[in-house]
């Protein structure tokens, strides 16, 4: 566990960026494989789709409250087991309260996926279900099967949308205008009642888990669609490239 003895090791280790640097990228290594996500992704967006404080504010929080903790065997503690009971429940708030403060720094948020959790921040941490699927991190990301990621990354050579006449299609236009997923969205629509943003629809599924479950759903029948779509377009392109070096040269 990365966080065993970090009372030793705390202060030096904060210290210490190099160190600092390639904790957080283990840490957004495993977070990744969690959320199944892309790693474009911002890493305050990552550790936030994960539900996972960064390494740093655990390090500085689990630091100040071992201190706490020792202090108790020292003290004329009635009740030790619920004293410590209830300094683990700080310690969790602490982090909490932590990593928010964190994250309404300027530069995390305005970053996209931060701001639109942010918002629901204290119940999308602390939920008590509701898995991210890959597709369903690519809706809310906006990293993934989209014209307009696609474009950026040199994988399609316009951001336009390949299912109607949108000249950008990108994770808003798929979730919520497309009108090719308009049977996917009445659907969803039928749970979690009308959606027209990201963040009302994070608000929405934070409700109920049949809500997140409908959520879900939605994102797995539109994205499967969508990359069925672009592997097929990929497919063409390889095939027509293949018959042009196979032409013979003109005379």
């Amino acid at each position: 566990m990365a966080l065993y003895g970090c009372h030793i090791w705390a202060k030096k280790v904060l210290k210490n960026k190099n160190l600092m640097k390639q904790l957080t990228n283990e840490q957004k290594e495993m977070a990744l494989r969690v959320i199944r996500g892309y790693k474009r992704i911002a890493t305050s967006a990552i550790f936030l789709l994960a539900s996972t404080p960064p390494i740093e504010t655990l390090i500085r929080v689990y630091d100040k409250y071992y201190g706490l903790t020792r202090s108790l065997k020292s003290s004329e503690v009635v009740n030790m087991e619920k004293e410590k009971a209830r300094l683990k429940k700080e310690r969790l708030l602490e982090t909490i309260l932590t990593w928010h403060e964190k994250l309404q720094l300027s530069n995390n948020r305005n970053q996209k996926v931060v701001k639109v959790i942010l918002p629901c921040f204290d119940r999308w941490v602390t939920r008590s279900y509701g898995n991210l699927s890959y597709r369903m991190a690519q809706i809310i990301s906006g990293h993934g099967c989209f014209g307009d990621y696609l474009c950026r990354i040199k994988k399609e050579p316009l951001p336009k949308c390949h299912h109607c006449n949108a000249v950008k299609d990108d994770n808003i236009h798929t979730a919520f205008i497309c009108p090719a997923w308009s049977e996917e969205r009445k659907r969803l629509y039928e749970i979690t009642g009308r959606l027209s943003s990201l963040e009302g629809t994070i608000e929405a599924i934070l409700h109920t888990p049949g809500k997140w479950e409908a959520f879900k759903a939605f994102c797995e029948a539109v994205m499967l669609k969508k990359e069925e779509h672009e592997r097929a377009r990929e497919a063409q392109r390889h095939r027509e490239k293949l018959r042009g070096e196979t032409l013979p040269p003109s005379t």
